[in-house]
């Protein structure tokens, strides 16, 4: 295995901030590879209060504790024998959770150990001209910037080697996440 990705990482984070086309890419995945994903906990959460007549996001605190929780089982529900795609990950949320004051450096360096994904994490950038509001992303576009910036700090923080996806098309950038793993040893 080439540059220390290991098959026995099945798990791969595709993030970025919102409206950057990751449900796009991960539907076009599955669709042409039948691969397994792991939807974005947050826009579920928030689909769960609206239809609960709650406001769409609890306090901080509260929202990223939630989603951690929601993470942790998914990744948990992947397992390690095939390759599955997240949309975000346990990192995104322990990132919302440190910024809130929920937790220890100590806990947050377990949980982190504790859920690993591949080495290789694919971030797509903000692009003005896909991005849309909706009744689940209701922030501006300078705050899905500011997102992506806090992400791709907080990975390379945890040692993760982070792949931009190019603002094309959505089957050039299905071919892109493709030729990159398959650089890496891993098929779909």
């Amino acid at each position: 295995m080439t540059t220390g990705t290991r098959l026995t990482d099945p798990r791969i984070v595709i993030t970025g901030g919102p409206g950057a086309g990751k449900t796009t890419l991960l539907d076009a995945l599955t669709e042409r590879y039948h691969c397994r994903v792991m939807p974005d906990s947050a826009r579920k959460l928030i689909q769960q209060r609206a239809s609960a007549n709650l406001s769409p996001r609890p306090e901080p605190l509260e929202f990223a504790t939630t989603l951690v929780e929601m993470d942790a089982a998914n990744y948990l529900s992947a397992g390690d024998q095939k390759i599955c795609f997240f949309e975000r990950g346990v990192l995104d949320s322990l990132g919302m959770l440190q910024h809130a004051g929920g937790i220890t450096p100590d806990e947050l360096d377990a949980y982190v150990d504790q859920h690993r994904y591949n080495p290789l994490v694919f971030v797509l950038p903000p692009w003005r001209e896909i991005y849309v509001q909706d009744s689940e992303r209701d922030h501006s576009y300078g705050h899905a910037e500011a997102v992506f910036e806090s992400i791709t700090r907080w990975y390379r923080r945890w040692d993760y080697r982070l792949v931009e996806l190019p603002k094309t098309s959505v089957p050039e950038r299905v071919d892109f996440v493709v030729q990159t793993l398959a650089r890496d040893g891993i098929s779909l």
